[in-house]
């Protein structure tokens, strides 16, 4: 006997987790947990197979089955939703459920990847892993399904959006793929889109949540909440959406909706696909995929869309916080400016040593004085004195030309 869950109404039995497969039980077993906080199986012989045993007393357990497929146990006494103790989802056997990970994670030590059952009735461990492969040193992430330990197919690699090379992993109407790497964690996974969900990707400075969700209709959005403890009151809440809603520029996040219930204060926008700018360029496993082109269009974006904060739109708008955390990207790499260090470039440019601030994992462009141009650009509009500063109508004008070479500015120190 095993202990297993399955979808409710999906065919007879279908199996998607086994919590002891390499250890059967005899007949009449039952599921335990004890005051230690363990859980395991024990048979009418008692003969106990342990599913987790966790290093310290743990005072208040709950094991709980979620909506999601994943069995968790938690501490409900110091324990906020989310954090567990132990999760079946770190455990994955032959099916990979939405949201359950592929990969490393630095926190728990634990390098998840998923095998092949033995036969059709045996869940014992068969021939055939899938995992998630760092790569060599240099190479991007990608992919590998392995038989008998050797590579038997591959997807990839991760190109910022999806693993080339297979149809089957690219976006659809019922999921779709998201990979993740920091210092912190590896992973690879697949967020279902056939119902509303939401989940957590970001936090900001102010105590605010943004959460991702698909509409009914499939609309993809971000929902940013204010928590309760945000110090921004109702009247700064309704000032702030509607300043945003004036302001309409493809690079400008949308604002879609927002909403009041009690305490509690949404904003509505258009979801990013690629996340935030900064989440890509410092990213060892995506950096590589942006090219000098996309930057440059980044770039000009950007300027573009402070162009029309500053001089076009009915309202003059002063960013006040503009850095990569508050560029978004759109699947396209479009930036949008959401969220209404320069001292390492200033001394690198005063050595004459500024192309060394490219990218090293791109590839070296053919015009490197279209680099430096943009390197002294940024550095214009972040002199010192405010009336030293390039406006940024003066910037679109040199980053469209591509006249930044003909400059004969110096730029004073930030």
């Amino acid at each position: 006997m095993y202990l297993g869950l399955w979808y409710k109404d999906v065919g007879p039995g279908t199996v998607v987790w086994v919590g002891n497969r390499r250890n059967p039980v005899n007949c009449g077993a039952l599921l335990g947990l004890d005051t230690e906080g363990d859980i395991f199986l024990q048979d009418i012989l008692r003969t106990t197979v342990w599913i987790h045993k966790p290093n310290s007393t743990v005072p208040l357990l709950v094991l709980k089955l979620l909506d999601s497929g994943n069995l968790v146990f938690r501490d409900s006494s110091n324990l906020t939703a989310g954090e567990y103790l132990w999760q079946s989802f770190d455990h994955p056997v032959d099916t990979l459920l939405p949201r359950m990970k592929l990969g490393w994670d630095k926190k728990t030590g634990i390098d998840r990847s998923i095998r092949s059952w033995r036969t059709e009735g045996d869940p014992a461990p068969g021939d055939y892993l899938f995992r998630l492969d760092s790569g060599d040193s240099g190479q991007l992430p990608q992919l590998v399904l392995e038989k008998n330990q050797r590579i038997h197919s591959r997807w990839g690699p991760w190109d910022g959006q999806k693993f080339s090379g297979g149809y089957a992993l690219m976006d659809n109407h019922a999921f779709r793929p998201i990979f993740h790497s920091d210092t912190d964690a590896f992973f690879f996974h697949i967020r279902s889109q056939e119902r509303l969900e939401f989940e957590i990707f970001t936090e900001s400075r102010r105590k605010n949540t943004v959460l991702e969700g698909v509409l009914e209709n499939g609309v993809e959005i971000a929902v940013k909440k204010q928590e309760v403890t945000s110090c921004q009151g109702f009247t700064e809440f309704e000032n702030e959406v509607k300043l945003i809603a004036k302001l309409q520029h493809r690079n400008l996040t949308k604002l879609l909706g927002y909403c009041i219930n009690g305490t509690e204060k949404f904003l509505v926008y258009e979801f990013m696909a690629n996340n935030s700018l900064d989440k890509v360029i410092f990213d060892p496993a995506r950096r590589g995929t942006v090219t000098w082109p996309m930057r440059f269009n980044i770039i000009k974006g950007i300027a573009k869309g402070l162009v029309y904060m500053h001089h076009d739109s009915r309202l003059t708008i002063i960013h006040r916080d503009l850095k990569a955390s508050n560029v978004l990207l759109d699947r396209e790499m479009t930036p949008k400016i959401s969220d209404l260090g320069l001292s390492r470039a200033w001394r690198i440019w005063s050595k004459g040593n500024a192309i060394e601030l490219l990218d090293p994992m791109i590839e070296k462009p053919g015009d490197e004085n279209e680099v430096l141009g943009c390197i002294l650009v940024g550095l214009l509009c972040c002199q010192r004195r405010a009336q030293d500063r390039t406006s940024m109508i003066q910037v679109v004008s040199l980053l469209e030309e591509n006249e930044m070479s003909r400059l004969n500015f110096v730029p004073q120190e930030p």
